[in-house]
């Protein structure tokens, strides 16, 4: 097992520990949560009910700032 694995918890799998591994410029956000109305939805919890229910994995990219 390499030292970046060690890292991660052993219920994480191997797509989302890639992914966790990618630089952010490298991710393509389904949703985008920003406070100040300049992403896809202002709330977390308005882009989870954004997201189709029986979707497969989302990606949500949360804005720097402050989360109520």
């Amino acid at each position: 097992m390499s030292d970046q694995e060690e890292n991660f918890p052993s219920w994480l799998g191997s797509r989302e520990r890639r992914l966790l591994g990618l630089p952010v410029s490298a991710l393509q956000a389904d949703i985008i949560v920003s406070g100040d109305g300049s992403g896809t939805c202002k709330t977390i919890s308005e882009a989870i009910k954004k997201a189709p229910e029986h979707s497969n994995r989302r990606t949500i990219n949360l804005c720097e700032g402050r989360k109520i």
